[in-house]
């Protein structure tokens, strides 16, 4: 991030300027040996949480000047440099703060120490962080995965007005050590789905009108429909209460819909209603139909597809800081806002990771998506999603994912015996593509990085704006509705 003044530059300056001063005085006089222990950290520009200094004892300043030479140097040491520019304490400064006698030996090895420090050149000003309450996350500057992981904190502005820079330090903290939330005890979770999965036993056909199929699913049919008393659009899973259904699964699914829907890339959760013969889950409507739908009509460029990745990333790293594992993504569960929105859906399959079970091993997913570990029923753990999501990018580059003309068991027995897929044409993608492709699809899934590391990847930076891939959407939706009118003309 550039800047025209560069307060990281002045402020290393200043620190080296510091370690000068202190690295003379250390040696060369007792009364100097005093710090503050208040001091504000100044390698990160906090705005006005540093403050006025107050209580200051001015004693010995001497720092590099532009010339290179030092300035501020004591009369009374004046012969260790001679071209130096000089003070003379003495006149200036009560007895207790005054410089030394100059010792030739003590000073040389003083000064030798200070300039193994070296002159700071070639800065980069990478970033400039300020606290601005007005902002969803109280600073601004934040890079973006601080600023994601700061939302996802439970920190308070009341905390991050009271401690600003212990804020910043957590932060540094937790990025520098790659962090992770520990999964929950198996009897908090019981407990939380519990009350996530709490179902409404009125009639759901007086709240809502309008209902319109627009979908069918595994385990029930997808409606359209409106809400009575306020008109907001919604879709509706309506599933079938029959001796097949497994309620166990429905009120898992339901539980982690619900505690997972507060991301603004996951759809949006209602509420549940219990009838004799069905369940209703009310979820927020999305215009622009599934990911796969788009895929029919058009071939996405690669700034477009890097911007589908980001979402769906952000949505796994929100599931995945909460220990919970998606294990069903493919196009078919992104569903596309008209606005450029993509929202992850149907969690059917998803999975909460507890202390007791840290792994899973049942075989669960689509098949053409599915990670080589599920496939070979070894313990398995988040990283699934990262080779799924892999799959799901060659799918939005190529229109379809890898081995889909393979019947199901053949393409299973292809993923765990067949080096990871890749393009079927490398000249048409970057670098950088290709590269992101190939450390989701690693078969060790230790090599895979997390979501949060990909989303630094250099490939997901160089993603389209949202106005650019709503266009997309748009144009789509509208090649939709005539193919529609011509079917039904």
């Amino acid at each position: 991030m550039a800047a025209t003044a560069n307060p990281q530059v002045r402020q290393q300056s200043t620190a080296q300027e510091s370690d000068l001063l202190a690295n003379i005085i250390s040696i060369l006089s007792c009364s100097s040996k005093r710090k503050s222990r208040g001091q504000a950290d100044l390698s990160r520009p906090l705005g006005s949480t540093i403050g006025v200094p107050t209580n200051v004892m001015h004693g010995v300043s001497v720092k590099i000047g532009s010339g290179g030479g030092l300035v501020g140097l004591p009369a009374a040491w004046a012969d260790y440099d001679p071209k130096a520019e000089t003070v003379d304490y003495d006149l200036i400064l009560p007895p207790v703060t005054r410089p030394p006698k100059y010792n030739p030996q003590q000073m040389r090895s003083a000064m030798d120490k200070a300039y193994t420090i070296g002159t700071p050149t070639d800065f980069k000003h990478v970033v400039h962080v300020k606290v601005d309450e007005s902002s969803d996350t109280g600073f601004v500057g934040l890079p973006k995965e601080w600023a994601d992981l700061l939302k996802m904190s439970n920190i308070t502005m009341k905390d991050l007005r009271e401690n600003p820079n212990a804020v910043m330090d957590v932060m540094e903290f937790h990025a520098k050590n790659k962090l992770k939330k520990p999964p929950p005890r198996q009897l908090d979770v019981s407990e939380e789905f519990k009350k996530a999965a709490q179902m409404r036993t009125d009639d759901p056909s007086r709240q809502f009108k309008g209902l319109k199929k627009i979908g069918e699913g595994g385990n029930g049919s997808v409606y359209f429909a409106q809400r009575i008393t306020d008109n907001q659009h919604v879709a509706i899973k309506v599933i079938q209460r029959d001796a097949h259904a497994n309620m166990q699964a429905v009120e898992n699914e339901i539980a982690l819909q619900k505690l997972s829907s507060g991301h603004p890339n996951v759809v949006g959760y209602f509420d549940t209603y219990l009838t004799s013969q069905e369940l209703w889950v009310v979820m927020e409507y999305v215009p622009g139909g599934s990911l796969t739908t788009l895929l029919m009509y058009c071939r996405l460029s690669e700034s477009s597809i890097a911007y589908v990745c980001r979402e769906a990333l952000n949505a796994l790293a929100s599931l995945h800081v909460e220990n919970r594992v998606h294990r069903d993504i493919k196009s078919d569960n992104l569903l596309l806002g008209l606005k450029g929105e993509v929202k992850l859906c149907d969690f059917g399959f998803a999975a909460q990771l507890t202390s007791e079970n840290k792994n899973r091993k049942s075989v669960v997913g689509t098949p053409y998506w599915m990670a080589p570990e599920i496939i070979k029923g070894k313990d398995y753990g988040i990283g699934v999603d990262i080779w799924s999501l892999g799959i799901m990018a060659i799918e939005m580059a190529e229109g379809e994912p890898p081995w889909i003309d393979e019947p199901p068991l053949k393409a299973l027995f292809l993923i765990v015996t067949r080096a990871p897929p890749t393009f079927k044409d490398q000249t048409l993608w970057s670098d950088n593509f290709k590269d992101f492709i190939s450390k989701c699809l690693q078969h060790d899934s230790a090599l895979r990085p997390s979501s949060s590391e990909l989303l630094q990847h250099p490939f997901i930076t160089s993603a389209c704006d949202p106005a650019t891939f709503a266009e997309v959407v748009i144009q789509v939706k509208k090649a939709q509705l005539t193919a529609q009118k011509m079917k039904g003309s």
